[in-house]
């Protein structure tokens, strides 16, 4: 089993934030195998004293997450679709071991049984089938490979935010299907580069635009697809620059994403956002007007829009090493002539 798989699932556990609460902790790992500990807290019992099977249903269903975990990529997620336990023994002792094995595991579900094991050593089953959905990956390996062909290869940065509980929420309700991504689009032209407003935002206040793919979609179509809902225009994609591993840490978990941020050529379309529910407003923005925003990101207590800016100064940067923004003391503006036809 390769180390950066087992880096990996120690990662996600040690990111969740329940099995965290309940003391779970790796105690081996194999492919299509895996072994949870958990402490038998008096907490955990019910009123007769013995180890309540909401604990030991918890531990199963963690351990089988794990176990099909460790057979699917870096970039795919599973989720548990049923769960079957039979309670055939009184859990006791300080601790208790849940051993997942994987009986079977498919393109789209994983089914997997779990044994668990008292301190004491003495085995007792709970035959419990757990199958787990695979999700499908929002950006595989093979569609960055297939960007990096065709776009290049991007400069990659890893960077960690603090997070209050009411923008880990925010990033949560953004994570449909397990989503961790975001398609960031510099969209140029002559009058500068395309930006928008969420209506949350505080008046004054804009940013380059971003978005999600839907799972199983191109990367082209879904970056297509984001600019005209949030921007109104279609574009044609120049360069893939950069990627960036952010963490959110939170008080209790930490939430992985990542930024693939592309240049795009501005074709056709006058500006104005489609999708007015997740955008109030859509405009063209002299670069320069770019460093007033960034003021206001990293003014502001909001730790997502101080990533935004970290983000706009990388991307700036590298525009003005290709010679596609030209400075001039303050002032930032396109060289069409150097944009990539």
């Amino acid at each position: 089993m390769k180390q950066e798989t087992i880096s990996r699932v120690k990662r996600q556990l040690k990111r969740a934030p329940f099995p965290a609460l309940l003391g779970f902790k790796l105690r081996s790992i194999a492919p299509g195998r895996v072994v949870l500990r958990m402490p038998n807290r008096t907490e955990f019992r019910q009123y007769r004293g013995v180890t309540h099977g909401g604990a030991l249903a918890a531990l199963i269903d963690t351990a089988a997450t794990f176990a099909t975990n460790t057979l699917i990529g870096e970039l795919e997620d599973s989720v548990t679709i049923e769960l079957k336990v039979n309670y055939l023994a009184a859990g006791t002792g300080r601790h208790l071991e849940a051993e997942a094995r994987v009986l079977h595991h498919g393109r789209t579900t994983s089914v997997s049984t779990v044994e668990v094991v008292r301190a004491d050593g003495m085995r007792y089953r709970h035959q419990s089938r757990v199958p787990q959905e695979v999700l499908m990956a929002y950006v595989t390996r093979e569609m960055i490979a297939e960007a990096e062909a065709r776009y290049g290869r991007p400069a990659t940065y890893a960077m960690s935010y603090p997070a209050t509980p009411r923008e880990m929420d925010l990033v949560r309700d953004s994570q449909k299907n397990g989503r961790k991504h975001d398609i960031t689009l510099a969209i140029l032209g002559a009058p500068g580069v395309i930006v928008i407003a969420k209506p949350w935002y505080p008046r004054g206040l804009y940013r380059i635009p971003s978005g999600g793919l839907v799972p199983g979609e191109p990367l082209e179509v879904g970056a297509a697809r984001e600019a005209m809902e949030e921007t109104g225009v279609e574009m044609k994609l120049l360069q893939y620059h950069l990627r960036i591993d952010v963490e959110f840490v939170g008080e209790s978990y930490t939430i992985p994403w990542t930024s693939h941020v592309f240049s795009a050529r501005h074709v056709s379309g006058e500006v104005e956002a489609q999708d007015t529910e997740e955008i109030r407003e859509a405009r063209w923005c002299p670069w320069e007007e770019l460093y007033a925003h960034r003021a206001i990101m990293l003014k502001s207590s909001v730790s997502g829009l101080k990533y935004r800016a970290a983000l706009q100064d990388l991307l700036i940067e590298q525009l003005e090493d290709l010679g596609w923004l030209l400075r001039e003391g303050e002032s930032l503006s396109t060289v069409e002539s150097c944009l990539p036809t």
